[in-house]
């Protein structure tokens, strides 16, 4: 991934050697947030095309706004390390972001929301004086892609989020407590 221009509303990149165009809106100079809908692939010109023109934008299907987006939350860290990007869906909610850094993003009462590794996860439970208890059965996955957890997907995003969440500041940290399907828990 190269980054060809960062403006104040928009985002051009170049993937795979071709260029997208990414609408949104700079962040109080610490990220891009960007909006999931409005990905572009912007259509080679011909030399003969003045450079103060503006490009031509084309429209991407659904998969192809997901790649570009999925393939930029990976690669955006290590090609510009200290700067953040955000893609919100029409709504505003949060789909990726590309700082890769493990946090917490929503808690409530009935409702834990975890981002880890790029990936969005959310759990059902409930809040509790000792901290919040998360049910397995309710594990679904909003990032990449919005789907319920597979078998076996539980216990394997249990074990790699208790290593990397034991090393956050014990202060800053809600204590969170995994229960399975058969009432034991995890942690």
């Amino acid at each position: 991934m190269r980054v060809i221009r960062l403006g104040r509303e928009n985002l051009d990149v170049e993937l795979s050697g071709t260029a997208y165009r990414i609408c949104g809106a700079i962040g109080g100079g610490t990220g891009f947030s960007a909006f999931a809908e409005e990905i572009y692939k912007i259509e080679e010109r011909e030399q003969s095309v003045p450079v103060g023109e503006r490009p031509v934008l084309s429209e991407l299907d659904g998969q192809e706004k997901l790649w570009v987006r999925e393939k930029v939350c990976e690669e955006w860290e290590r090609t510009n390390p200290g700067y953040d990007i955000a893609f919100y869906d029409e709504e505003g909610n949060l789909l990726c972001r590309a700082d890769h850094k493990m946090r917490v993003l929503t808690v409530s009462r009935s409702c834990l929301e975890i981002h880890m590794d790029g990936t969005i996860v959310r759990f059902d439970g409930d809040l509790g004086r000792r901290g919040f208890t998360a049910l397995a059965a309710s594990m679904t996955w909003l990032c990449p892609d919005e789907r319920k957890a597979q078998e076996g997907e539980f216990e394997t995003y249990v074990k790699k989020f208790k290593a990397g969440y034991r090393a956050l500041p014990r202060k800053s940290r809600l204590r969170i407590i995994f229960a399975d399907d058969k009432g034991g828990r995890q942690g």
